[in-house]
């Protein structure tokens, strides 16, 4: 395996932990303490508590939405 292959599976893996973390927050038990009035997902109380970036959430959560997980 060369260092490319590496660092993409390497990244690919990171990714899919975030992408985990933020599924389970948002479809757990506790997902109505992230949400807002309007319904939607309050983005800076996500992002303190996965400690991930704004865009990286909102990234994810767009995501859901397609697949039409939330």
């Amino acid at each position: 395996m060369t260092r490319t292959e590496r660092a993409l599976e390497n990244s690919k893996k990171i990714s899919d932990r975030k992408k985990n973390a933020v599924l389970s927050i948002v479809t757990g038990l506790f997902a109505d303490e992230y949400k807002k009035s309007d319904g939607g997902f309050n983005i800076y109380k996500l992002s303190k508590e996965l400690r991930m970036s704004d865009n990286t959430i909102r990234k994810y959560l767009r995501l859901f939405e397609l697949e039409g997980v939330i």
